[in-house]
């Protein structure tokens, strides 16, 4: 089964530089490999803070091709710190990766029947969708809009400032759960409260 939402991220990173670069958890990841960092952060928003069916895919521009971590997956990730999870990502880089353009990874997923939402700041506000939804954003630099704009169904924004984009992720992964929680659709920013009967307001005692 597809899972119901897939978080697509464009990344500069590649692993060409590897046999010149280190990864461990006291020096961290080698910024000659780029900022696989910042994906392993996302994957484990993505992952480990929901129990619906999310996966991750990473796409690598220099590397024109893109890698998986499936729901599947979870268990392994939440157990995992930042550079096991960045260790995997490039043994997947190094032995996984599919070649495809950008353009034609967003295409293959909207044969699968995703809607495709670009995630920007500059976009209309968030709504959460009952069917597969893909979710398109940048790791350390944004995706190339023009590129992609024809193949994107919305560009929405989780608010007007600038987001790490794991917790863009996470946010996200927090709305679907408030959708469940209650009941069915909510505004952004409104939560719950948005379907409780308003009630009056207390008096101070004169």
């Amino acid at each position: 089964m597809d899972p119901q939402r897939v978080i697509l991220v464009y990344t500069a990173s590649s692993v060409r530089n590897l046999d010149k670069c280190e990864i461990n958890k006291l020096r961290g990841v080698d910024q000659r490999i780029g900022r696989l960092d910042i994906a392993a952060r996302i994957v484990q928003a993505a992952l480990c803070t929901t129990s619906d069916a999310v996966a991750v895919t990473i796409f690598s521009a220099p590397m024109c091709g893109y890698i998986t971590i499936s729901p599947e997956e979870r268990e392994w990730v939440c157990a995992s710190r930042e550079h096991e999870i960045v260790k995997a990502i490039v043994a997947k880089l190094c032995n996984e990766i599919v070649h495809r353009s950008f353009s034609e990874t967003i295409r293959e997923f909207k044969s699968l029947g995703y809607t495709t939402v670009l995630l920007s700041e500059r976009g209309s506000n968030f709504v959460i969708r009952p069917h597969k939804v893909l979710y398109i954003l940048g790791a350390e630099q944004d995706p190339p809009i023009d590129e992609i704009s024809v193949l994107v169904d919305s560009i929405e924004s989780i608010g007007p400032l600038s987001y790490l984009a794991s917790h863009v992720v996470a946010f996200i992964n927090f709305m679907y759960a408030m959708r469940k929680a209650c009941g069915g659709p909510i505004p952004a920013w409104t939560g719950c409260g948005a379907f409780r009967t308003p009630q009056p307001r207390p008096t101070r005692p004169a």
